[in-house]
């Protein structure tokens, strides 16, 4: 209704069937409206997942800078390590 410039979902998963099920209904919906999108997957256990659906579905990601602002958040450190090896 509003026409934002990007959309951020933040949501926290107990449960990887529901993480996927949400992610192909959000990388529908980013191709349906062409806007930019903030998926982040929310918990101590699920920064894997906000790996996941950086390299996915969301144009930008988050990382703590000295202390985390939530759960789960990797340092800028961690994510370039994870990218490292993922270009191998």
């Amino acid at each position: 209704m509003h026409n934002p410039d990007i959309y951020k979902i933040a949501l926290n998963y107990n449960d990887y069937e529901k993480f996927l099920r949400d992610l192909l209904i959000i990388m529908d919906f980013k191709k349906r409206t062409n806007k930019e999108m903030a998926f982040i997957p929310m918990g101590d256990k699920n920064s894997f997942l906000r790996v996941f659906s950086l390299i996915t579905v969301s144009d930008i990601g988050y990382a703590k800078f000295k202390e985390s602002t939530a759960p789960g958040q990797l340092t800028l450190d961690n994510y370039n390590e994870i990218f490292e090896i993922l270009k191998h």
